[in-house]
C-alpha cells in the first residue's frame, strides 16, 4: 500500500490511547437509550437520503440551517429528536476536512463517519486534511444505519451501511488535542497532518 493510501489509524490511536475503536465493528458498542418517534425516525432517513454521490438531503438541511430561512425548522427539530444513541466506548469518528479552532456546530448538524476511508472521500487521498474526532461514550447521536433496512432505497441503503455516518447535534463543540503526523518527519511525508478533536455535546439535542 502506498503511503498516500496508508491509514492514520496507528498514529491516531497513539495520541488517543490504544484503547479508542473506530470502524464498522465499532457499531456493536452502540445502544439506543431511548424510544424513536416515528417523526424523528422520518427526520433521520430524510437526512440520510442519497439521491446522487455526495447528495444526501442532509446537505439541504444544513444550509438552510446556516442561512436562518426557516425553510426547514420542522424538519431540523424532529431531527433534533433522532439522537436517541450512544457508545458503550470512547470512539473515533472522522471528518473530511480541517475543523478551525474553536469551531461549533452552531445551527447545523454535523456528519461524520466511523470509517476513515470515507473521510477520504472529501480530500485527494494522502491529502493534507483529515480530522479525528472523539465522542466519549455516553454522548447522545444519531444513527442512520439504524433506521435503513433491506428493501429500502438501494442507493442510500449502500450509502449508510459503507460510510456508517454518526450525526452530531446542533451547537457541538470541537475540544483540539492536537494535530499528528501520521508518517513522521520524512521529507516527502511531513506536510500530512491531522487534526485530533474531542467533542463537547449538550445532553440533549439544540432545540
Amino acid at each position: 500500500m502506498s503511503w498516500a493510501n496508508a491509514s492514520y489509524l496507528t498514529a491516531v490511536s497513539a495520541h488517543f490511547g490504544e484503547g479508542v475503536r473506530t470502524g464498522k465493528p465499532t457499531l456493536r458498542l452502540a445502544r439506543q437509550d431511548e424510544d424513536l418517534s416515528m417523526s424523528s425516525r422520518a427526520a433521520l432517513r430524510r437526512y440520510s437520503t442519497s439521491w446522487q454521490a455526495g447528495c444526501e438531503d442532509g446537505k439541504a438541511l444544513n444550509a438552510s440551517l446556516g442561512r436562518g430561512d426557516g425553510l426547514h425548522d420542522g424538519w431540523a427539530h424532529d431531527l433534533d429528536g433522532a439522537f436517541v444513541w450512544s457508545f458503550t466506548r470512547d470512539v473515533v469518528v472522522w471528518r473530511g476536512g480541517d475543523i478551525p479552532l474553536g469551531e461549533t456546530g452552531g445551527l447545523s448538524f454535523v456528519s461524520t463517519s466511523l470509517v476513515e476511508r470515507s473521510a477520504r472521500k472529501f480530500r485527494d487521498r494522502g491529502g493534507l486534511w483529515i480530522s479525528a474526532i472523539i465522542v466519549p461514550a455516553g454522548i447522545r447521536v444519531a444513527i442512520p444505519s439504524m433506521v435503513w433496512s433491506e428493501g429500502d432505497d438501494v442507493r442510500t441503503l449502500g450509502v449508510v451501511k459503507n460510510e456508517v455516518e454518526i450525526v452530531l447535534p446542533r451547537r457541538v463543540v470541537f475540544l483540539s488535542e492536537g494535530r499528528v503526523r501520521p508518517f513522521g518527519e520524512s521529507p516527502d511525508r511531513r506536510r500530512v497532518s491531522l487534526g485530533c478533536y474531542r467533542t463537547s455535546i449538550p445532553v440533549r439535542a439544540a432545540t
